[in-house]
């Protein structure tokens, strides 16, 4: 099934003479895995302390890299204000760290005062956008985490619906059987019901483990990495970034299929998951969609292209959040 297109807001400002539109997901628009952390990587860390400080705070993330201080910090500014009805005052375009000053500027606004059943609406689609600009909506408290742990390469399965549930089965098995990991993850999961005891927990947790391929092309010819994804366990930041460092190291031992390493987070200067690179984004296929696209951000002066460039690679993905593993198989 297609997302559903984008849909005007109602009743709102407009802007520049088009009306906002949001994005209605209906559980079938594309999830992002973008690095929380890393949006508010070069903020000033007053402006940060006092966003995350004032409850309701709504991060709007520039899709396509950094902010134009001039252009684009009105256009944002614009947008949100004709979507939201929160007054100008309340949004401010992300200040750079002065301690960081060879970074780009921050490509983020902070929104504060929106109401609760407004917030909880823009937040569920996630996506603003008109044509000079397109914001990715996050809660900034309690912070927005998707539930990836990272991505395996090295594995032989085939690229097919067998050999993606021999991966999910074989990297459910792994994890399951690696003491730390497990231990970790249990020590962190004030996200799960109070009520459950340690097994439902874990069987929980095990059985959310999911798998999907993306195939990527290299020098060599195509490759399959794996994507490994898992309930979100915690709220705690730090916790959660910690179960996906200790996911870092562990090796996926097959009998046939080769030895898997987790490789390095991929970066999509679309939506700025870490996921899958920036040719790979589901975005620019829903209908309606006004945001970037690989061809424009390739065609962008090399000046205004901003973000964090981890070079391209361009092939397909398969499926949403893949395939579910079993234990024991």
């Amino acid at each position: 099934m297609h997302p559903q297109p984008a849909v005007p807001i109602a009743n709102p400002r407009t802007y520049d003479g088009q009306a906002p539109r949001v994005f209605v997901t209906q559980g079938q628009f594309p999830e992002t895995t973008a690095d929380a952390a890393a949006r508010m990587r070069n903020v000033d860390p007053g402006q940060s302390t006092t966003w995350h400080n004032t409850p309701g705070t709504i991060l709007a993330v520039v899709s396509g890299g950094s902010v134009d201080p001039v252009g684009e910090s009105q256009d944002g500014v614009d947008l949100l204000a004709g979507a939201t009805n929160v007054p100008r005052e309340l949004i401010r375009m992300g200040a750079a760290n002065p301690a960081n000053p060879r970074l780009p500027t921050p490509n983020v606004f902070g929104v504060t005062g929106i109401p609760p059943d407004l917030a909880a609406f823009l937040l569920n689609d996630r996506v603003l956008s008109v044509k000079q600009i397109t914001l990715f909506l996050y809660a900034l408290v309690p912070d927005t985490f998707s539930g990836f742990l990272g991505n395996v390469e090295g594995l032989t399965f085939p690229n097919t619906p067998a050999g993606a549930q021999e991966a999910a089965n074989m990297v459910t098995n792994t994890l399951s059987t690696t003491p730390a990991f497990i231990q970790l993850v249990m020590n962190h999961r004030d996200n799960i019901p109070a009520h459950w005891t340690i097994q439902q927990a874990l069987t929980a947790i095990l059985g959310s483990i999911t798998v999907a391929p993306i195939e990527l092309l290299s020098p060599r010819g195509p490759r399959v990495v794996w994507r490994v994804y898992m309930m979100v366990t915690t709220t705690d930041p730090a916790a959660y970034n910690a179960i996906r460092a200790a996911f870092a190291p562990i090796l996926f031992i097959t009998a046939f299929n080769n030895t898997g390493r987790v490789r390095a987070d991929m970066f999509c200067r679309i939506c700025e998951s870490i996921d899958h690179p920036t040719p790979l984004c589901p975005f620019p296929d829903v209908p309606g969609w006004m945001g970037p696209t690989p061809a424009s951000l390739a065609a962008a002066p090399a000046a205004t292209r901003g973000g964090r460039g981890r070079g391209i690679s361009r092939g397909r993905a398969r499926g949403g959040r893949g395939t579910r593993g079993g234990r024991g198989n």
